[in-house]
């Protein structure tokens, strides 16, 4: 499915008739991340490609590939990361944006902790400003709609428990050329 999605997506990029709708970037994502693990984890490591189709001046698709990093403290959430967002532009420079966000956990463990690597699908909604044509500022709220587990854990007393996720803010600068 991976396959087929990217083939039809170089294939639009190639083409003359639309490589002027085509518009590759790179994004700066860091995170805050709401979860019951005992404090609310920001985490700067995160960065992501983006792909975007503009069906015209007022919409547009965009695939989101990234990664979440760990840092030297570990992660319980951390891994790749998979986006496909719509985006509604206003005007020149304001836009809101909406999808789907598929996270695949593969964060570290600790004594009592073992991450669980699974997927977790978010749905997302945020805006974005362009202050220049080929840099954009956005910030999106994503919410769990599946799996909200990222981590198993043994109390002292000898019993198990579960983090979950609440919710997880983005804040993106994005760097963007036109194909």
């Amino acid at each position: 499915m991976k396959t087929k999605t990217f083939f039809i997506l170089f294939c639009l990029c190639i083409s003359s008739r639309v490589s002027s709708q085509v518009l590759l970037g790179i994004n700066y994502e860091p995170f805050h991340l709401s979860a019951d693990i005992g404090r609310g984890e920001i985490s700067p490591y995160s960065i992501s490609v983006l792909l975007e189709y503009k069906f015209d001046s007022t919409k547009s698709i965009c695939f989101r590939p990234g990664f979440l990093a760990n840092d030297l403290d570990g992660r319980y959430f951390a891994g790749f990361n998979f986006s496909l967002l719509g985006k509604y532009q206003f005007d020149n420079s304001f836009y809101i944006l909406t999808g789907f966000n598929l996270h695949n956990n593969n964060g570290t463990s600790s004594g009592f902790t073992k991450s669980k690597n699974c997927l977790i699908t978010f749905w997302g909604l945020g805006f974005g400003f362009k202050p220049l044509s080929w840099l954009h500022i956005e910030n999106l709220f994503l919410l769990p709609i599946n799996n909200k587990d990222i981590a198993n854990v043994q109390y002292s007393n000898g019993s198990f428990g579960s983090y979950k996720i609440y919710y997880l803010i983005k804040l993106s600068l994005g760097f963007e050329l036109e194909l």
